[in-house]
């Protein structure tokens, strides 16, 4: 069920600018990715100094004054840690609606610490199934039709081929018993191959379940990041973009997801966006790095955004 608006695609030339100095071409409008920056999910976490500064680095404390002056969104990760539906949903709320007062334009990051849709424990996937519909009605309620959540995959404990089977159940039945105008999109995290995910997406086969490309969690697997976009291309909705030095040799698996700026990694994040744009023109993409200024200047530099 492909993403990609044919005639656009077909419209739509790769470009290569001239020299460092050259100010390049601007893309028109209805070429451009919307992009937005990731919140921080700070509330509800119980942490040392040395962990906070781990969690902050994957969002920012000041997203609303960067993403106000370049009409950048934010993509809401307050709900990215599951307590902050219950008993800190108060002080949440109070914190997202200051926020979204001043930014409508948001995407909601969804809770995924120890959430396992394909779980053989069946007590496990009603959780699993609770706080997904939580996440839905916390996107009703800030306006938020994009909703990014993790597959829930766990190496260690299920086949791939179970994995997905359970998974498509799973999904199929959730999008049956909970109708409307939004988009889930499924995000690559420790997942080390594109199948997992878009075999899940082929069988759920539905217009409102889509897939989040991670491109800096694809640079720390086996394969590269170019191949996971060309697969995930059919059911491509949203990128989490970052940058990391990929994986390094003798490391634990993962332990390189620094979350940096998008020039500040191996990653050719150019290259990219600009294949992202030639196989779905209508992609969205969120900063999820602490670097806001340099990767913002990054993007202008570019032809991403508006000098």
């Amino acid at each position: 069920m492909p993403c990609c608006n044919r005639s656009s695609l077909l419209e739509y030339r790769y470009r290569k600018y001239g020299s460092a100095g050259e100010t390049p071409p601007k893309r028109t409008e209805e070429k451009m990715i919307k992009f937005y920056l990731s919140t921080t999910a700070d509330i509800g976490y119980d942490y040392n100094e040395e962990t906070k500064e781990e969690v902050i680095s994957y969002g920012a404390m000041n997203t609303v004054e960067a993403a106000l002056p370049d009409g950048l969104g934010l993509e809401i990760a307050e709900f990215c840690i599951a307590e902050n539906l219950d008993d800190n949903l108060e002080e949440t709320d109070k914190v997202v609606r200051k926020k979204t007062a001043l930014v409508p334009d948001i995407i909601l990051h969804g809770p995924y610490n120890e959430l396992v849709p394909c779980a053989i424990d069946t007590r496990v996937r009603q959780v699993a199934w609770l706080r997904y519909e939580q996440a839905l009605e916390a996107a009703k309620r800030y306006g938020a039709r994009k909703i990014v959540f993790h597959g829930g995959y766990v190496p260690s404990s299920y086949y791939g081929g179970y994995f997905t089977y359970q998974s498509v159940i799973f999904w199929k039945k959730f999008l049956a018993e909970h109708p409307g105008d939004y988009q889930i999109c499924l995000e690559n995290v420790i997942e080390d191959d594109p199948k997992l995910l878009t075999d899940i997406a082929a069988g759920v086969d539905d217009p409102r379940f889509k897939l989040c490309l991670d491109v800096g969690h694809c640079n720390l697997t086996p394969v590269e990041p170019m191949q996971w976009l060309e697969a995930f291309a059919p059911y491509l909705s949203h990128l989490h973009i970052h940058n990391n030095q990929g994986r390094q040799p003798g490391a634990k698996a993962f332990s390189g997801d620094q979350h940096k700026g998008l020039p500040n990694g191996v990653i050719d994040m150019k290259a990219i966006l600009d294949r992202a744009l030639e196989l779905c023109p209508d992609v969205t993409a969120t900063i999820e790095s602490s670097e806001i200024a340099e990767s913002v200047s990054w993007l202008k530099e570019n032809g991403y955004l508006g000098a």
